[in-house]
């Protein structure tokens, strides 16, 4: 079988083990957390070319138990297990950090913690506390739980994937992300989404304001019909973003045309060159 772009190793990261991915070097790491429930193979279209003058990071986050009750990961303890991953790594900064959907809070929260670490951020279609239903209820909590039921079903969570963009990664990656252990990457992204709320709130309480360092925003413009039913709601999400950036001069929005949630597979060169303008801007000492 040929290499895969993203080989996979398991990292023992504190006390559990994470799949990660090393590639590139250079004077700046480059640290990609996923979305919720999604694998790292997401940024397959992305990593290896920013990998040619950067190290970079690609990684899975802490699983969930197979059996038993199913517990919550907030994003503190998420930023931890990055913490310890990047250390087993022998990684140190500076790190430009790059997040897509709950990996933004992810992201964010680690640089609360590491700020001496963290030298440029790239948002990519983030969560932000303050975007509407954000905070889950007791209904939307069933409803996702209920969701992810669907991804175990092979043909459905296909079908599914295709519509995300995991339809562009090329043979190799499009059989890994096929053979990945849904189920327990369902129990997973439960696990997260239980952590959602908390997060967020403890998040606007501790660091309601982006770090001060090189940013970059990229948001998803929207494609084909979606981009017309779902205005309001890409109008909003982007009014949240732009104002939490309107107080770091170093932060930047942008609205990505023809990309759908998952701007990393619909436009990856958007990313990239997100990423580059980032790394430009970051003084290595």
């Amino acid at each position: 079988m040929p290499t895969p772009l993203l080989p996979r190793q398991p990292t023992q990261a504190g006390d559990v083990a994470l799949d990660a991915v090393v590639l590139g070097d250079g004077p700046l790491t480059v640290v990609f957390a996923n979305g919720m429930g999604s694998p790292l193979e997401e940024w397959a279209l992305v990593a290896p070319t920013v990998a040619q003058s950067c190290r970079v990071v690609c990684y899975d986050r802490r699983p969930a138990p197979p059996g038993g009750p199913l517990p919550t990961h907030d994003a503190a303890q998420m930023a931890a297990d990055l913490r310890h991953l990047l250390d087993a790594l022998r990684v140190t900064g500076p790190l430009v950090l790059v997040g897509h959907s709950w990996g933004g809070v992810v992201v964010r929260r680690f640089a609360v913690d590491h700020a001496d670490d963290v030298a440029g951020m790239v948002f990519v279609d983030a969560t932000h506390e303050n975007i509407k239903g954000m905070v889950p209820t007791r209904a939307t909590t069933a409803l996702y739980g209920f969701s992810q039921l669907f991804l175990q079903v092979g043909l459905i969570r296909r079908r599914l994937l295709r519509s995300l963009g995991f339809g562009r990664l090329g043979p190799v990656e499009s059989t890994i992300v096929d053979n990945l252990p849904w189920p327990a990457m369902s129990r997973t992204s439960r696990a997260e989404y239980g952590g959602t709320g908390p997060s967020c709130q403890e998040l606007a309480r501790i660091a309601p304001d982006l770090p001060h360092v090189p940013t970059r925003i990229l948001l998803a413009g929207g494609r084909g019909l979606t981009a017309k039913l779902g205005a309001k709601q890409l109008a909003g999400i982007r009014t949240v973003w732009q104002s939490a950036a309107a107080g770091v001069s170093e932060a930047t929005v942008q609205s990505v045309p023809d990309s759908g949630h998952y701007i990393p597979l619909d436009q990856p060169q958007a990313v990239i060159d997100a990423i580059d303008d980032v790394v430009s801007r970051v003084s290595v000492a």
